[in-house]
């Protein structure tokens, strides 16, 4: 008869550290930053079930930008939802501009509303927030011409800047995926990516050496 195989401490720690890597690796790898964005054609009002969803910035400027393969809609609506990451609390501004119906909210709260008026608007509002991650959602709507959104946020009495990147969250664990962000400091996309490949390898790695020496 065989011997059974003995796994020791160390054997465990580094099939524990493995996973975690992982696990952390693939966060990174599923974090593309932006928002879910939801495309509703032919209606200007966000009813029924969105034709396609995919992760994007909630900026929309020239009637080609809408969707690759609906580029002919003129009559449809955007929403894009996710977390908005604030690195440390105080007053923060936001600019929303849009040429028909747009809005913003964050907490559940409206922000900035602007209503349907044909012509290009804007709207700057000033809010407090805390640092952490905050339920956002954007929506505007589109009836003729080019589309038009913009959405800015900065300090309160700093000049906004785009609302996009690493600064927002599209998916579940949120306060996991806060903290990475807040950790990496902003890193591109790109960066994101790479960094998780490579907890990932090196964690199949460490759990793949640890099963080889206990056997």
């Amino acid at each position: 008869m065989g011997s059974a195989a003995i796994t020791t401490p160390d054997q465990t720690l580094r099939s524990i550290t493995g996973l975690i890597f992982v696990l952390l690796g693939g966060l990174l790898l599923t974090d593309g930053p932006g928002l879910r964005q939801e495309f509703y054609a032919l209606t200007p009002d966000w009813s029924g079930d969105p034709v396609y969803t995919r992760i994007g910035d909630p900026q929309l400027a020239g009637r080609n930008q809408v969707a690759d393969v609906l580029v002919s809609q003129e009559i449809f609506s955007l929403r894009w939802r996710g977390w908005l990451v604030v690195a440390d609390r105080g007053t923060y501004r936001f600019r929303l501009r849009a040429d028909e119906a747009a809005y913003l909210r964050i907490d559940g709260n409206p922000i900035a509303d602007l209503q349907g008026r044909i012509g290009a608007r804007s709207l700057d509002v000033a809010v407090t927030l805390e640092s952490g991650a905050h339920p956002i959602d954007v929506g505007v709507a589109q009836t003729r011409g080019r589309s038009l959104l913009e959405v800015e946020w900065g300090h309160s009495g700093q000049e906004p800047t785009p609302l996009a990147g690493s600064d927002l969250i599209a998916r579940q664990p949120v306060r996991v995926r806060a903290a990475l962000r807040q950790i990496s400091g902003g890193l591109p996309a790109g960066w994101f990516r790479l960094i998780g490949a490579a907890l990932v390898v090196g964690g199949f790695l460490l759990m793949a050496m640890s099963l080889a020496r206990a056997s």
